[in-house]
């Protein structure tokens, strides 16, 4: 899809002025943020430098919590793991197979989920995506990729990994320690 494309899908819809003019700042947001991935080819780390493949995160272990685990609480975690920790982004869907975007998704999600086949993220890679200055939701000075990726009805979602740097070992984080999504306006947590 192009830019026009979703943002004919806005005037398409039934909405009041004031919800057409929220859509119209979020699909000019995400557009900023497609020029920012475009114009910037650093924002995250090429998975050949970590030695790892696209296949290596589709085959990756869970990490079992042990009970005692839950007992020191989230923030000390990653102190009590066996793994020097880095966490490690893949932006993923189950709706689209490997290729990680369908003909039906949104220019953002394309190149986003392109680039996060090749190199994944941490999250200061991915807050480095905010747009300029009220461009966010309802004029806000950032719309979070993290929290609401694609936006309304998309079908994405952050798969967070964790990398041990000293024997490179990777691990897929457990459910109950990925991310939290945003979706159809619903309240999701902070980011770990």
């Amino acid at each position: 899809m192009c830019k026009l494309c979703d943002l004919k899908q806005v005037f398409d819809k039934d909405l009041t002025d004031e919800e057409r003019k929220k859509a119209i700042e979020e699909e000019l947001c995400k557009a900023e943020i497609v020029m920012t991935l475009d114009s910037n080819p650093d924002i995250g780390i090429p998975m050949e430098e970590l030695g790892l493949t696209y296949e290596d995160f589709q085959n990756a272990e869970s990490y079992e919590i042990e009970e005692d685990d839950y007992e020191i609480g989230r923030e000390n975690f990653e102190k009590k793991s066996q793994f020097k920790i880095v966490n490690l982004y893949l932006y993923d869907s189950n709706a689209y197979g490997s290729r990680g975007y369908g003909s039906n998704s949104r220019e953002f999600c394309i190149k986003l989920a392109t680039r996060t086949r090749s190199s994944v993220m941490r999250y200061q890679d991915i807050l480095r995506l905010t747009p300029n200055p009220g461009l966010g939701q309802g004029g806000s000075n950032i719309y979070s990729v993290f929290r609401y990726r694609g936006g309304k009805n998309c079908k994405h979602f952050w798969t967070k990994y964790y990398y041990d740097t000293e024997s490179q070992k990777l691990v897929k984080a457990p459910n109950s320690l990925q991310p939290k999504q945003v979706d159809k306006g619903s309240v999701g947590g902070a980011p770990e």
